[in-house]
């Protein structure tokens, strides 16, 4: 099944406690969580499907942030896509960077509301 441009592609949680955030998503919503190597990022959902990312507070957030989750959009076109944030009154706030498979930015709303692009690389 291709992503629908616009859709909810993945979410994640970005906390200072991300062994208590595992733990209590785990009990809450019954999930299972998956140590993604040394990075520390970790994976939660059901055994046949991972559903949300928790992930380390990157150094980049300001110290008096709170954690916080993070809704990420799929995007046919992540460059385009932050082009019309843009023009839309919106701010880019973490340029298209690519890690693995994945391309994903940060943008906000002119409410200043953040929100991800998330697009996959075709791998094969």
């Amino acid at each position: 099944m291709r992503p629908v441009a616009g859709a909810v592609a993945w979410c994640e949680v970005l906390t200072r406690d991300p062994h208590t955030a595992v733990s209590f998503y785990d009990a809450a919503f019954g999930w299972q969580a998956h140590l993604d190597g040394p990075s520390g990022y970790t994976t939660s959902g059901s055994e046949k499907a991972d559903v949300a990312g928790i992930l380390p507070m990157p150094a980049e957030i300001p110290a008096e942030a709170p954690a916080h989750w993070i809704v990420s959009f799929n995007s046919s076109d992540i460059d385009a896509t932050l082009r019309a944030v843009g023009e839309a009154g919106g701010s880019v706030m973490k340029p298209a960077t690519t890690v693995g498979s994945v391309t994903f930015a940060v943008a906000a709303d002119p409410a200043h509301a953040m929100f991800g692009r998330f697009a996959m690389t075709p791998t094969g």
